[in-house]
C-alpha cells in the first residue's frame, strides 16, 4: 500500500493556511513525515546545541553554510514504483521551481536505486538573498491564533525552510521525499537556514469554527546558517488536534532517521 502525502505550506493568507493547518493535523498529523527521537524531539539539550562548525550525525554533515547528507538510507512508500533520480525540485505553497531558483551553488538531491533499495545524496549551499522570509511568515504567523504570545528575537530574522524534495512535477513525476523514522504521523523534521542567530519561544492556541482546536508551542533557538527543526504532535484530552511543539536540536539530527519517499497525492 502506497503512502500518499499532501503538501501545504506558505505564506499566503491567514484563513486560507488555518484551513490547511487544522486538515493535516486531524487527517494525517501534519503531512511531512519523519519521526520522534524519543526525547520529544529535542535530543536532551534543551532546544540550544547550534554551536558554530561542522558536526557530523547519521550521515549529515553540516557546517552551516552548506548541508551534506551522503547515502542514507531511504523507506520507500510507493512499492517500489518510484524510479525517479533527481529530486531537486521545490514545492510550497505559492512558490516552485528548481532548488537551484532558491538556493547559491548546484544543488543536488539524488536518489540512488541498486539492488532493491535506494539511498539518497544531498548536496546544499546556502539560499539566495530573495529566497529568505521572515520567519514569522515561515513558522509561526500562518495561521490565525487567540492569544499569540510567541516572542522571536531578532523579530527582523529570515528564514528559507524545505520540508520536502519533489521530483520535477512539470515532467508528470509526483513523488516526494522527506526526513522520516517510524512516527509517521505525529513527528516531522525540516532543514531550515536562518539569516542570523534567532530564537523562537512562546505559546498559541488555533482557533476553528470559534473553538479551540490545537496548540502551538515554541521552544526554537537556530544558529546562523542551516539547522534543524523538529515538529511534534502530542494528544490533548481538550484539544482535537492536540499539541503541537517546535524544537531545535541544533545542526544535525538525532539518531535514528533516515529519508522516505512517497507518493504527493
Amino acid at each position: 500500500m502506497k503512502t500518499q502525502k499532501t503538501n501545504a505550506w506558505s505564506f499566503a493568507t491567514a484563513k486560507l493556511q488555518v484551513i490547511i493547518a487544522i486538515a493535516m493535523i486531524t487527517v494525517i498529523g501534519f503531512a511531512f513525515a519523519a519521526c520522534d527521537d524519543g526525547n520529544g524531539g529535542n535530543n536532551g539539550n534543551g532546544g540550544n546545541n547550534n554551536g558554530g562548525g561542522g558536526e557530523t550525525d547519521g550521515g549529515i554533515s553540516n557546517d552551516g553554510q552548506s548541508i551534506r547528507i551522503n547515502g542514507v538510507t531511504v523507506q520507500d512508500f510507493t512499492d517500489g514504483e518510484c524510479t525517479d533520480t533527481d529530486f531537486s525540485f521545490y514545492q510550497v505553497y505559492g512558490a516552485s521551481g528548481p532548488l537551484s531558483n532558491f538556493l547559491t551553488g548546484t544543488p543536488e538531491v539524488t536518489l540512488v536505486h541498486q539492488d532493491g533499495s535506494k539511498t539518497a545524496n544531498i548536496s546544499l549551499d546556502a539560499p539566495k538573498s530573495t529566497a529568505l522570509k521572515p520567519i514569522g511568515g515561515t513558522i509561526i504567523d500562518y495561521i490565525e491564533a487567540e492569544d499569540n504570545d510567541t516572542a522571536i528575537s531578532p523579530a527582523d530574522a529570515k528564514v528559507f525552510m524545505i520540508n520536502n524534495f519533489y521530483a520535477d512535477f512539470e515532467n508528470g513525476s509526483w513523488y516526494g521525499m522527506s526526513l522520516y523514522n517510524s512516527d509517521l504521523n505525529n513527528v516531522s523534521a525540516y532543514l531550515i537556514y536562518a539569516d542570523k542567530a534567532v530564537t523562537i519561544n512562546g505559546e498559541y492556541t488555533v482557533m476553528a469554527y470559534d473553538e479551540p482546536h490545537h496548540k502551538i508551542v515554541c521552544d526554537i533557538s537556530l544558529a546562523q546558517g542551516w539547522n534543524i527543526l523538529i515538529r511534534t504532535r502530542t494528544s490533548d484530552a481538550t484539544l482535537q488536534g492536540g499539541v503541537v511543539t517546535y524544537t531545535s536540536p541544533g545542526r544535525t539530527l538525532p539518531a535514528g532517521w533516515m529519508m522516505s519517499v512517497w507518493v504527493d497525492d
